[in-house]
C-alpha cells in the first residue's frame, strides 16, 4: 500500500493546537507538519490524479524566518514580523504604503486612435 506514515507526539500536538494559540516561532513548524500529510496523501493518490492537486492557500499575517524577514518601519524605527502591525506602525505616523492599492481601469477615450494621432503628428512635423 505504500510507505508508513507516522506522526510523533509533537507534531501531533501542533496539529491539535488552534494555530491561532501557537507561538509565532511554531507556526511554520505546523505548516511544515500539515505539508508532511499533504504530500504523503498525494503519493499515495497520485495515479489516481493528473496533476498536483490544488488546496486552499493561506497568506499569514506573520513572517518566519526571525531577524531575515522582519520589516523595520520607516515610521517608527522598530522591527516587526507582523505585516498588520507594520501597516499600523506606518499609518499612525502618515506614511502611505506604495504597490498595495487596486489600479482604476483605464479611462474611455471615446474614439480616439492612436494610428490616426501618429500619422497627423508625423505631417505636422514633417510636412
Amino acid at each position: 500500500m505504500g510507505k508508513k506514515f507516522t506522526l510523533n507526539k509533537d507534531e501531533l500536538a501542533l496539529l491539535e493546537t488552534p494555530l491561532a494559540q501557537l507561538p509565532k516561532e511554531l507556526r511554520s513548524l505546523a505548516f511544515a507538519v500539515q505539508d508532511k500529510i499533504h504530500n504523503h496523501n498525494y503519493e499515495l493518490n497520485k495515479e489516481f490524479v493528473s496533476s498536483a492537486p490544488l488546496r486552499p492557500s493561506v497568506i499569514s499575517d506573520y513572517m518566519p524566518g526571525g531577524a531575515g524577514t522582519a520589516l523595520m518601519s520607516q515610521g517608527d524605527g522598530k522591527m516587526y514580523d507582523s505585516k498588520s502591525a507594520y501597516r499600523k506602525s506606518l499609518k499612525e505616523k502618515g506614511f502611505v504604503e506604495v504597490g498595495t492599492s487596486k489600479q482604476e481601469a483605464p479611462k474611455d477615450r471615446g474614439d480616439y486612435c492612436v494610428k490616426d494621432a501618429l500619422k497627423q503628428s508625423i505631417q505636422q512635423h514633417l510636412g
